[in-house]
């Protein structure tokens, strides 16, 4: 759900180009330790707040600072948490990230083109409360194209459309992201064959499924959609 509630720095085109997103631009120091981000004005988040570059370095910080090796739980926010030195305001609108190695990558970390999700969260008095996480889970307030309406744990999340999603004409970008649909529910369905089931009776419109189902989805009037073959190379 990570992707669909919220809103990455950097966003990306049909090309898999990245492009800006609540970060209005970015550049890296010549030595490749530094990444600096110029945070957008007049992003909104679900709630009607204005997002400020203080929610994006406690983002930042609450994520991959070098405390989070203490506490983050995702391999990607460990890894990164080992290797930055540190993440400060470098400007009325600038957040900047140092590394103690280079790492040309990070860009893609924080982009949509990722393959984790990084977003932008209001910020919060503590980098780490575990109560304070618990409640923003429950209720998660972002700035991406939908909202969260209703979650009933292990069934159902609702989302509605977010008007005021960044990422329109209205701002100055090429095109508008915002969905051409109002709501979205996500059910947990662990068993495949309820899920084509539930495709073939009209119930759903999307589900995982695998090769083994294919004659089923099609003989009850739907098809298959397979994304692009990729590979990850990870050096050490």
């Amino acid at each position: 759900y990570g992707r669909v509630v919220h809103g990455f720095l950097i966003s990306d085109n049909e090309k898999k180009e990245l492009v800006p997103g609540i970060a209005s631009q970015w550049d890296l120091s010549a030595d490749g330790l530094t990444w600096t981000f110029t945070i957008r004005k007049g992003v909104k988040f679900h709630d009607g707040s204005e997002l400020t570059p203080q929610d994006v370095l406690w983002s930042l910080q609450h994520s991959f600072g070098p405390q989070a090796v203490e506490y983050a739980s995702a391999p990607n926010s460990l890894r990164l948490s080992r290797v930055v030195d540190r993440i400060e305001l470098s400007g009325p609108d600038k957040v900047s990230l140092t590394t103690k190695q280079p790492n040309t990558g990070f860009a893609v970390i924080v982009s949509e083109a990722g393959t984790h999700w990084n977003g932008v969260m209001p910020r919060r008095v503590k980098l780490h409360d575990t109560e304070e996480e618990l409640a923003y889970d429950n209720n998660p307030i972002g700035a991406g194209f939908m909202r969260l309406e209703k979650r009933v744990p292990a069934h159902v999340m609702r989302f509605e459309r977010f008007d005021d999603f960044y990422y329109q004409p209205k701002n100055g970008f090429p095109e508008d992201k915002r969905v051409n649909f109002q709501s979205l529910d996500m059910f947990l369905v662990p068993e495949e064959a309820t899920r084509v089931a539930a495709t073939r009776a009209g119930e759903a419109d999307i589900v995982p499924a695998s090769l083994a189902t294919k004659k089923q989805v099609e003989a009850g009037g739907g098809r298959r959609l397979f994304g692009q073959e990729g590979l990850a190379v990870a050096a050490r």
